[in-house]
């Protein structure tokens, strides 16, 4: 059935033809004695409430992925290069309905056509048959997992292309998830291949549950049957790069001075505190986008998942839980320089990506030391350079924390931090988690414990103090 032709379907196609949701009239069934009630206001009594749910979620919430949906390779040696698996999620469209699918699928990517009297890359044979889907095999399992050590290309360098599973040598495979972030250090973003193809999701609702209906309102027809449920599945399906739109899936689009001279559309009619206008088109349409894909030199499939669109619910954000000075209080120098070597540590709920130089992860821009001077304005504390290719303040060995090394002159030199305020800054909006997402780092409430920092939304900055006072005890000299 077509979606344009039907007009109380919230995700059929705006007038002008672009995508979006049609909204409907919200309207409630009203009942009285003796009313009588046939099977359509039953139905307009769910659709209302289901519409309800879904315009909420639409305009309070937005589309994109909650939890899952994750990709892999297919754990058979005879389907790693044609199928990738893809775990079971949940996720809301542009138009607010749930896509809900509770266990893993394996979908076939297709090899790109070639030119005539020429093979396939890869070795695909003739013909186009497409085989039937393989089992999800658990590794393992004999004649089927794939050895690493087995695969020479699993030991080969990578070639910068971004994040299949094949590359296990990489640190951080198995927090990219599909990435591939390599140059981390180096200041630059990663050089990503348009992809060829995008594995996208939707919502599909099936007829089930077929029934006899004791009622038929054509009396010619003396049996019949009537569907008693409607299925909410989810279909996966691969589509050519150019069926998403840029909107919907960002590609490199540098600024031109045209940019800032010519009128360029958007909703910024008043300028008064305006809000933003309801009903704006959707760009994805019905389709959550789920990773870019495309095939290497080698025809090993590769995935991006950098623009896809996830939702975090607060109590998923990573958190700083923890830190080694008490917030407010008070810390003697000779323990500062000795019980805690000199080294102020802030904890998290999760590992964090490693920093890219200095404009993401823990560098001394994200986080910042100070001490109120003599003159009663506040100086930054300039880490010490330290041995080539170490950095201050730095990541731990498992990532779970961020430490900054107070210069040995300000521990133990004649103008020391005794007697000073010292205040910590950690700036979250700039901190990735192993899921890429911004650390939730507002100090609220002024604790740190186990709940950890946070208001609910990604980002924020973290903010804390104590004064370092002067100890002239034997331990302190």
């Amino acid at each position: 059935m077509s979606r344009a032709n039907d007009p109380y379907d919230p995700c059929a196609g705006e007038a002008s033809g672009e995508p979006g949701c049609a909204r409907p009239t919200l309207e409630r069934l009203r009942f009285w004695n003796g009313r009588f009630l046939v099977a359509r206001d039953l139905r307009d009594q769910q659709d209302d409430l289901v519409r309800r749910l879904e315009y909420h979620q639409h305009f309070a919430h937005g589309s994109g992925i909650l939890c899952g949906f994750r990709l892999r390779e297919h754990p058979r040696d005879d389907c790693e290069r044609d199928w990738v698996v893809v775990d079971g999620g949940m996720a809301y469209d542009c138009c607010g309905r749930t896509l809900w699918m509770p266990e893993p699928r394996a979908v076939r990517i297709p090899r790109p056509a070639a030119p005539a009297g020429e093979a396939p890359p890869g070795g695909a044979e003739p013909g186009g048959a497409e085989p039937p889907q393989p089992p999800l095999a658990a590794p393992g399992e004999p004649g089927q997992a794939r050895d690493a050590a087995d695969d020479p290309r699993d030991r080969q360098a990578d070639d910068g292309h971004g994040g299949h599973g094949h590359h296990h040598d990489h640190p951080d495979h198995h927090d990219d998830h599909g990435h591939g972030h390599h140059g981390a250090g180096s200041g630059e973003d990663p050089v990503m291949p348009e992809p060829q193809f995008f594995l996208v999701a939707r919502r599909k609702d099936r007829p089930a549950d077929p029934m006899p209906a004791l009622y038929a309102d054509d009396l010619g027809e003396p049996v019949r049957q009537e569907y008693g449920r409607i299925r909410e599945e989810v279909e996966i399906e691969v589509v050519p790069a150019a069926a998403v739109s840029q909107g919907c899936w960002p590609r490199p689009s540098p600024v031109t001075p045209e940019d800032c001279t010519r009128g360029l559309d958007d909703d910024c009619e008043g300028e008064a505190g305006d809000t933003v206008p309801c009903g704006l088109g959707c760009a994805c349409g019905d389709q959550v986008v789920l990773a870019g894909l495309w095939r290497d030199a080698r025809g090993v499939l590769r995935w991006d998942l950098t623009h896809r669109k996830v939702l975090i619910p607060p109590s998923e954000l990573t958190r700083i839980t923890g830190v080694n000075w008490p917030h407010g209080g008070e810390v003697r120098l000779g323990h500062l320089r000795k019980q805690m070597n000199g080294q102020l540590i802030v904890r998290f709920s999760r590992r964090l990506r490693p920093a890219e130089g200095d404009r993401r992860g823990i560098n001394p821009m994200t986080f910042e030391l100070s001490y109120l001077g003599e003159s009663g304005t506040w100086k930054q504390v300039m880490p010490d350079p330290g041995d080539p290719g170490e950095r201050n303040p730095t990541l731990s060995s498992n990532r779970r924390c961020a430490v900054f090394q107070i210069p040995r002159d300000l521990l133990d030199g004649r103008y020391s931090l005794a007697g000073t305020t010292v205040r910590v800054r950690v700036l979250g909006d700039f901190l990735l988690d192993c899921h890429r997402r911004p650390v939730s780092a507002a100090h609220t409430g002024g604790d740190v414990n186990g709940r950890g920092s946070g208001n609910g939304v990604p980002g924020g900055t973290f903010e804390s103090w104590f004064y370092v006072r002067n100890s002239w005890k034997e331990d302190d000299r």
